[in-house]
This record gives structure tokens, C-alpha cells and sequence, in this order.
């Protein structure tokens, strides 16, 4: 358990029961100590204090630099331990991420799950007196992410030929060669180390902490085997022109990449996702609305909200 403290300086009112010393920390029971979290961890909110006869506690999200979202408003609980009591289990809870964070999160350049305590006897504590930085159980499978000329046709759904026909994934641009990395804490569930077919050598990682699979192909080379546990961030392969790639060249080397429901999946968009789930680095269609998206260029959107346009490479 990570234990945060605060000294409760921002107290605007005295009492003979001010507390002499506050302390506040975040406990994951699966996984105990954690110098930050996942979204979907299950949390826990201790108190430890002297001579605070009650408290409430606020449980919230914030930003930088200031915006807050209430997780816990319509369940503040006020506090009433016996007066030797020196530690609370206040409040457990599921970091979910929810669709009304999206404002503040798709935003943030740092978000962090915080508290604060007031007391009904007249303390209010404006500090953050615990606080620790959330991550994305997520990252990027490449450092550096774009997609292939940056055509709106290589992302996700019905994006070719008049929007009649299906893409199963996003072609991220990658020359041969260039390391692959382990979106999530996975295991490694399937590998076809062949240069044949439409895919080429290929692998399957089953993301821990949510139902995904993430789906890897053209590599030339896979250093995992499967069975292997493998962490976000780690070097799992290098991208190639096995399979249908074979005859690419310059710009149209590329890494395809797909985020599943399941591990083996025939053709089709059934039981695919838009890779945007689970990458950091989100791409979108400059306009959905047209139909020819191959002549349209593709919205980059990076981890700390900045949006940028990247225009067709011929």
C-alpha cells in the first residue's frame, strides 16, 4: 500500500480536536503496493488520524491544472469512529472509466484520484491530502505512430472502395524492422510464424483487466513465445512485409494492427473494435461522412488531448 501524506494546512477554522497529524492512502487489494493506477482497479480509501472526532471525505478526479469530477457526491458518508480510533476503511471502489469523464479526460495532460476531508465540527482541508497518478492500463504499439500515408482508408470499418468494402484494423506506418511493443500486461495466446496468407507472421496477446485480444501482422520477427506473460511496453517483435504486404515498399510498409473480441476470427468486422480502445495515440477520419475515404487524410489525437491533421501523403 502507498501511503500519501498531508499536513492539513489549509484547515480555515481551530479546535482543541484539530487533528495533530492526518494521513491518507490508496490500497488495491488484488495487487497491493502501486505507485499508480489502472482504470478498472478496485481501490481502497484509508484514513488515519488523531483526534478528529468525524469526517467526510470527497473522492474525486482531477486535472491539470484544476478541473474536478466528483466520483463518490451521491454517497458521502459521515464518518463517526469512536474517539480512539485511529484508522477507517472508508470507502472501496472500481476506477471505472465512465462516458461523463470523458471531458476532463480527453483533455488531461496529468489526471489524478484524489480526497478531501471536512469535518461537520467546522475544519474544511482544501488540500489534496492523498493523491496519486492515474495510467491507462494501456500504450502505443509503435514509439512513433501514424498511419499509413496517412489515408483515412487505413483505419478501422467500412473505409474502402466506397465505403463497401471492410478494414479489419489500422495500418499503422512502420519501416522493416521496427520494434513492436505489448499494448497491455498480456499473456501471449497465439502465434502463426509463417510468411503465407493475407497476414503473414502473426501474434496474439490477451490483454489482462478487460475481454481484449491485440492482434499483430506482417512482422518479420517474434521474439515471444507462446504462454509468455509480457508487460505494456515491452519489445515482442519487428514489423516486416510477410503475407499480403510482401510487395510494399517505402511509405507502404506498415505494421496492421487489431483490437479483438476473440483470438481467431475469420473475415469480417464481427468481433473487432476500432484499435482507438486500447491505444494511446487515436486516429480518426478527417470527415466520416464522405464516402471516398481514401482520398481523405486522417485527425491525429495524442495522450494529452493535442489534435493534429495529417494530410494525404501521394
Amino acid at each position: 500500500m502507498i501511503k500519501v501524506k498531508g499536513c492539513l494546512a489549509g484547515s480555515t477554522k481551530y479546535s482543541i480536536l484539530r487533528p495533530v497529524s492526518m494521513e491518507a492512502y490508496w490500497a488495491d487489494q488484488e495487487n497491493g503496493k502501486f505507485d499508480s493506477l489502472y482504470w478498472g482497479t478496485k481501490v481502497r480509501l484509508y484514513i488515519s488520524r488523531k483526534f478528529l472526532y468525524d469526517a467526510m471525505v470527497k473522492i474525486y478526479l482531477k486535472s491539470v491544472p484544476d478541473e474536478k469530477i466528483i466520483i463518490n457526491e451521491d454517497s458521502i458518508v459521515n464518518l463517526i469512529p469512536s474517539f480512539f480510533q485511529s484508522e477507517v476503511n472508508y470507502y472501496e471502489f472500481y476506477l471505472e472509466k465512465y462516458e461523463h469523464y470523458n471531458t476532463l479526460i480527453k483533455n488531461m495532460g496529468n489526471v489524478r484520484l484524489c480526497c478531501e476531508v471536512s469535518s461537520t465540527l467546522g475544519f474544511y482541508f482544501n488540500d489534496c491530502i492523498a493523491s496519486i497518478k492515474i495510467e491507462s492500463q494501456f500504450c502505443d504499439p509503435l514509439v512513433e505512430m501514424q498511419i499509413r500515408r496517412n489515408r483515412a482508408s487505413n483505419l478501422f470499418g467500412k473505409v474502402r472502395n466506397n465505403s463497401t468494402k471492410n478494414h479489419q484494423g489500422f495500418d499503422y506506418y512502420a519501416n522493416q524492422g521496427t520494434n513492436i511493443i505489448a499494448v497491455a500486461n498480456s499473456i501471449v495466446d497465439r502465434i502463426v510464424d509463417s510468411e503465407k496468407g493475407d497476414y503473414g507472421k502473426q501474434l496474439v496477446l490477451k490483454l489482462d483487466r478487460c475481454n481484449y485480444y491485440a492482434f499483430y501482422a506482417h512482422l518479420s520477427e517474434i521474439t515471444v513465445k507462446v504462454g509468455d506473460i509480457v508487460h505494456k511496453g515491452d519489445i515482442i517483435g519487428k514489423t516486416g512485409i510477410t503475407g499480403n504486404a510482401k510487395s510494399m515498399k517505402g511509405a507502404d510498409q506498415h505494421l496492421h494492427f487489431e483490437c479483438r473480441t476473440s483470438s481467431n476470427l475469420g473475415i469480417g468486422l464481427i468481433g473487432r473494435i476500432s484499435p482507438n480502445n486500447v491505444v494511446l495515440t487515436k486516429f480518426y477520419s478527417q470527415d466520416e461522412s464522405k464516402p471516398n475515404q481514401s482520398n481523405l487524410g486522417v485527425k491525429k489525437i495524442d495522450n494529452n488531448g493535442n489534435v493534429t491533421l495529417m494530410n494525404i501523403q501521394w
